[in-house]
């Protein structure tokens, strides 16, 4: 179901697409903490007492979560990476939503799936975990990628993750949504139509998620997507990031370093990337 690109972009090499039933294939799977519908109404009604969360919606469905660890592909090449899948511990057909973390770091280390417990106690101790488990009970098959370059389970993936840069980061994000499809095959949980939510990076994600799923995973029809706050001009960004020191400036400089770790094209490195006067 894949399109080869064929093409050279921002003066990278040029390289194709991998066109293989094996994108989004399962390669490891742990399970982590499950939760009743009891246990997570506790932590709607903690999270909307701190401000943390609005709903009006109550969980329904006990939850069951896995790490896993698929199969997907970075600049011509066959890559694993990890994704948090929490679904209903129920029967039936549920809609899966694929979750965009926003920026979490720049290496494996990074993951946000790392902080995800294997026990019921432990399930409470990582806000994702918890997030994910609300939605799942809902009646959601949740789907969280980290990105390649964030990865907590099987080798190191041996170099940056490409921050804000949309053709990896799609890319991932549409193998996941096939990993937790192949995951879930044959069980009585059916993932059904997908929609896509995701903030600041995240929201980054969302948009490519878009763009690049019907040339990447053609099969796969979304049916809604959110963009929550996403960095949409990066050269408007970047000017008063470089000209003052401000919150923006350190993760406009990982941005700059990542993406001339990824593209590879800039003749000088860095000292080429950034030039007078943002040297």
């Amino acid at each position: 179901g894949s399109t080869p690109t064929g093409r050279a972009r921002c003066g990278a090499a040029a390289y194709d697409w991998v066109a293989s039933g094996a994108l989004g294939d399962v390669l490891q799977a742990d399970s982590k903490a499950s939760h009743t519908p009891l246990e997570l109404n506790y932590a709607i009604v903690e999270a909307k007492n701190q401000g943390a969360f609005k709903t009006k919606r109550l969980a329904k469905h006990s939850t069951k979560s896995r790490l896993v660890r698929y199969q997907t592909q970075d600049r011509g090449k066959l890559l694993d990476a990890t994704a948090t899948i929490t679904y209903p511990d129920a029967s039936g057909t549920f809609p899966i939503l694929l979750v965009l973390h926003g920026t979490a770091g720049f290496t494996d280390a990074c993951a946000p799936s790392a902080g995800i417990a294997d026990d019921q106690l432990g399930g409470f101790t990582d806000g994702q975990a918890i997030l994910l488990s609300v939605l799942a009970s809902f009646g959601y098959v949740v789907v969280a990628p980290d990105y390649i370059g964030l990865k907590s389970l099987g080798a190191p993936t041996g170099f940056l993750h490409p921050y804000l840069v949309a053709e990896p980061t799609a890319i991932a994000s549409l193998d996941a949504v096939r990993a937790v499809k192949k995951h879930l095959a044959g069980s009585s949980t059916t993932p059904g139509q997908l929609v896509v939510m995701g903030g600041s990076q995240g929201g980054h994600a969302a948009a490519f998620v878009n763009r690049y799923a019907p040339h990447y995973a053609p099969e796969l029809s979304i049916k809604g997507s959110v963009w929550d706050v996403p960095p949409t001009d990066l050269l408007g960004q970047a000017k008063p990031a470089l000209t003052s020191i401000r919150k923006a400036t350190g993760n406009l400089i990982a941005l700059t370093t990542t993406f001339e770790s990824w593209y590879k094209a800039a003749p000088g490195g860095l000292g080429s990337a950034l030039l007078a006067p943002y040297a």
